[in-house]
Formats: structure tokens, sequence, C-alpha cells
């Protein structure tokens, strides 16, 4: 699958939203993001399939080190 990835938060500036379509490689070229959260929160996470396929999608999220 070929997905698109988008993480901001409500009254995000431009450069606050993180945006991906192919860094994470694979087959699809999938999408991959390290992001540093501003703040503490809600945060929204938007996945986008480029082809429309529904094959599932994982998502990890851990603390900064």
């Amino acid at each position: 699958m070929d997905t698109l990835l988008y993480v901001d938060f409500l009254n995000a500036r431009e450069d606050q939203v993180l945006v991906d379509e192919d860094s994470g490689g694979g087959l699809g070229l999938n999408s991959e993001l390290v992001y540093a959260a501003p703040h503490t929160g809600e945060y929204f996470v938007t996945v986008i399939e480029a082809v429309g396929d529904r094959l599932g999608y994982y998502l990890s999220i851990e603390p900064v080190r």
C-alpha cells in the first residue's frame, strides 16, 4: 500500500505539521515519521491511502530519548 501520513494538533503552525509519503521504504514505499511533539496534549494522526487498498496500519508511539 502507498500511504500519506500527517501528524498535527489543533492550532498548529505550518512548521509544526509533519507530512511523509515514502521515507519508510519497503514495498509500496511506506510512510514513516519521527515527530518530537512540541507540547503534551492531543494530536491528530491521519493516514491516507493513495490507491485505496485497505490492508491495515501499524502505529508505534514512543518517548523521545
